[in-house]
């Protein structure tokens, strides 16, 4: 038998699971959860689907594929974390790209490289060019056009030796 949990910690825990629609009035579709959890972990797809679909009622996997390939209402990207999340289109940052940056002993340089992620979540980039005394590539979402320096946190990282 589960342990009842009762006073003011229930109606912490019935907050937190109304919150993360798990609890409370189901979504409708897709979309819906996305935009209220923000963004779902996205990694696998088919834990991605599970996720929409355990805080929704009616949906099946090819409901969220639908909103994943045909309508392109959701989408799987990276955000400020080097995790792939599934978002809601329209929550993406439109206008931006991905710049890689080459980082030595001083500070990150352009790479003269920009990508944008595919709906799919693919990507390739090439880093033109010799990299003598590189001690990390980075990567960070900037306005179109690129960026001299950085303007955010670095969404991936990595230490070469």
């Amino acid at each position: 038998m589960s342990p009842r949990i009762s006073g003011p910690a229930a109606r912490v825990h019935r907050e937190r699971l109304t919150a993360q629609l798990l609890a409370g009035r189901p979504a409708r579709d897709p979309v819906e959860v996305a935009r209220r959890l923000l963004a779902v972990q996205g990694q696998d797809q088919r834990g991605a689907r599970l996720a929409i679909r355990v805080r929704s009622t009616g949906l099946t996997a090819a409901d969220v594929d639908r909103a994943l390939s045909e309508e392109r209402s959701l989408l799987i990207t990276w955000l400020n974390r080097g995790t792939l999340h599934l978002v809601a289109s329209e929550d993406y940052p439109a206008g931006r790209v991905y710049e890689v940056w080459l980082k030595g002993a001083g500070a990150p340089q352009p790479a003269d490289a920009l990508f944008t992620v595919s709906a799919s979540g693919d990507a390739t980039v090439g880093v033109p060019g010799v990299v003598p005394g590189i001690r990390e590539v980075m990567v960070t979402a900037e306005p179109l056009g690129g960026s001299r320096t950085p303007t955010g946190r670095p969404v991936i990282v990595a230490h070469l030796s």
